[in-house]
């Protein structure tokens, strides 16, 4: 007999795998990194960087729990530490520069031995591959690349770092290199100039970059913005508390998250994004910012308002079973008219804040029952909550020989791509794969005797069948289901 105590420890491991919120990186193919300085979080938000702020809220997601974590040790410190993981004080680095070459391994090396494109755009940069310090505006410290010897010592690698000027050129002529570090000179990264100059630089060098294509939806960019530091050469007396985001089409849009991250996280992050294995320097003890990401686009259309004040679900729908990725579509409306921003809850846990009065995302999330609630709040912190809406991640397997479509459910529609879930068992052998049929076209074999995944289908009506099949090819067919996707 099984104890109290192993029971209750039993209960709790399938707990947490069924209702854990699954982390998801997706793979990007154009990342950009810019990196200011010298301001706190609150500097920043809501009011210092108006544009930024602005771009960050509507494409993308916030950290509001983010710190530096290079104590004094100056800019060049963060600097390095977002390239290697490290403030590099063995080679004699400190925040004005270092007595010799780091040899340590750094994201320069390895994009290089992946094959993986990069470039550094540094503002006021006098010409390609310099490697001086100055004149004013351009820094050296403020220049990562320039202090490995792994880009030193390859003449290739030197003709990577290049003035800002050359960013437009690549990005109008479709060119953006996989990874690129932005720089911009203390004038304009708000170590000299103002935050409104900073602000100023990105409005008029960055709105090109996220209405390109590698931004627009569908598209593989992401941007990640952070600042070295919250004070002037120092952390000690600011709290290292700064600011950062992601943007892109890879990301939550409206989201902000109050999980602890630092530099670490997204240098982890970075590494993951562009495939990077094992970690290196300080990322490979620290977390990824998975909370950040879509993991699945999220569903076309729209959730009309609630008539009156509240908040309204239109998706999940109660009682239906998804697959690993579910589409979450809500809106709110405010008791005094308006809406500071929406929280979505899932299992009683609050998964994140959507600063609008809409929500339109995705979310990954383990087999299981689960049940989630969307809450209005307004500016003064009052709350209304939605009914909660109870579904079903994945696809109990039949206990009869036969194969079953859970989702898409039949007569239902659906925006683009679907999630397709799914199971089959046979009579007296294992099932070896199953196969997803639409519209008479087989779209491919899925090992095992589940499916959870996700498939883009064209707008009209479609017949989906799901087909159970053993070792030596026996199988068994599911009932059509027949949907639509709008």
């Amino acid at each position: 007999m099984i104890s109290k105590a192993l029971s209750s420890l039993l209960f709790l491991l399938y707990a947490c795998a069924c209702f854990a919120q699954v982390a998801s990186i997706p793979k990007a193919g154009h990342v950009v990194l810019i990196i200011e300085e010298n301001h706190t979080f609150s500097d920043v938000y809501p009011n210092g960087m108006p544009w930024l702020v602005s771009q960050a809220t509507s494409s993308g997601a916030i950290a509001t729990n983010f710190t530096s974590p290079i104590n004094n040790t100056g800019s060049l410190g963060a600097y390095l530490w977002l390239s290697s993981g490290n403030t590099e004080s063995q080679f004699g680095c400190t925040g004005n520069g270092c007595s010799r070459a780091i040899t340590d391994d750094n994201i320069f090396r390895e994009l290089d031995m992946r094959g993986i494109t990069w470039k550094v755009y540094a503002q006021s940069l006098p010409s390609v591959a310099f490697t001086g310090d100055g004149p004013s505006p351009y820094l050296k410290r403020h220049n990562p690349a320039v202090w490995y010897s792994s880009v030193l010592d390859k003449a290739t690698d030197l003709q990577c770092v290049v003035p800002f000027t050359q960013f437009l050129q690549d990005l109008n002529s479709n060119n953006l290199p996989e990874y690129s570090v932005v720089i911009p000179d203390v004038m304009n990264d708000a170590h000299n100039g103002t935050l409104a100059q900073a602000d100023a630089f990105l409005k008029n060098n960055m709105a090109s970059l996220l209405q390109s294509t590698y931004f627009k939806p569908g598209g593989d960019g992401l941007l990640l913005l952070t600042f070295d530091e919250c004070g002037g050469g120092e952390n000690s007396t600011c709290g290292a508390h700064i600011f950062s985001v992601l943007l892109g089409p890879l990301t939550k849009h409206g989201y902000r998250s109050d999980t602890a991250y630092s530099h670490s996280d997204m240098l982890r992050t970075i590494e993951d994004v562009l495939g990077i294995q094992p970690y290196f320097g300080a990322a490979s003890s620290a977390h990824d910012m998975a909370d950040f990401f879509a993991t699945a686009p999220a569903a076309s259309g729209s959730c009309g308002a609630p008539n009156s004040p509240g908040a309204l679900l239109c998706s999940p729908l109660p009682g239906q079973a998804y697959g690993s990725h579910v589409l979450i579509n809500g809106t709110g409306k405010g008791a005094n008219g308006s809406v500071n921003h929406l929280e979505l809850w899932i299992d009683h846990r609050k998964v994140g804040n959507y600063f609008s009065n809409q929500i339109n995302t995705s979310i990954a999330l383990g087999n299981g029952p689960h049940a989630a609630t969307l809450v209005e709040v307004d500016s003064a912190g009052a709350f209304l909550k939605s009914t909660e809406t109870n579904f079903t991640v994945g696809c109990a397997v039949p206990g009869s020989a036969g194969a079953k479509l859970c989702f898409p459910v039949a007569g239902q529609t659906y925006g683009s791509p679907i999630q397709v879930s799914g199971a089959g068992t046979l009579a007296s052998v294992a099932v070896n794969h199953l196969e997803l049929w639409i519209d008479g076209k087989k779209i491919g074999n899925y090992p095992g005797n589940t499916i959870n995944a996700t498939v883009a289908e064209s707008a009209g009506s479609h017949a989906a069948t799901l087909v159970a099949v053993d070792a030596k090819g026996n199988f068994l067919k599911s009932t059509v289901v027949n949907f639509n996707v709008r």
